[in-house]
């Protein structure tokens, strides 16, 4: 019975096991140190089409966590998975001309450097629920796939975090 394996590849297999060794003695340094923290500055927006279907003002306090992206798919975190902090942060829509986003109106504390981060959350539009915990029926709430930021290791990086639904 023959080998599949011929000399070529023989050969291209001794040369990356060479190599490799090579540059294992060869004293260069590999930085295997985590990548510095960045942050993230958040501006909020919603469409004018769900601001304008609500039953109040799109004005309230957003209350919401960074979440690693891996830790995030469509329907939300997984089960057991601990958020990288959390924003509390009033935000007023209402009056944002042309729909389009606020200014700043939060920035994280540090945040793991050259990673993904997810934001979600809810605008407590009636400021009185009292509910930091879950929406009330035709509050704004975030989605995952659109609320997904890359951080920048050293740098705070601007993000938008969009409004996409009104909760049923």
């Amino acid at each position: 019975m023959r080998s599949e394996l011929g000399y070529s590849h023989v050969a291209v297999i001794l040369l990356l096991a060479c190599t490799s060794a090579d540059l294992a003695d060869s004293g260069l340094a590999v930085d295997t140190s985590p990548p510095e923290p960045g942050r993230l500055a958040l501006r909020f927006q919603i469409d004018t089409d769900y601001r304008d279907k609500m039953d109040e003002p799109a004005d309230g306090v957003f209350y919401g966590s960074f979440w690693d992206g891996e830790d995030v798919d469509n329907l939300g975190p997984f089960e057991g998975t601990e958020d990288l902090g959390s924003i509390e942060v009033e935000v007023a829509l209402q009056d944002v001309e042309g729909g389009g986003p606020t200014e700043v109106l939060f920035t994280s504390e540090d945040l793991p450097g050259d990673s993904e981060v997810v934001v979600l959350g809810f605008l407590d539009s009636d400021f009185a629920s009292g509910d930091t915990d879950s929406p009330e029926r035709g509050e704004p709430v975030t989605f995952p796939s659109d609320n997904r930021f890359d951080v920048v290791p050293g740098e705070t990086t601007e993000a938008v975090v969009y409004f996409g639904l009104l909760s049923p």
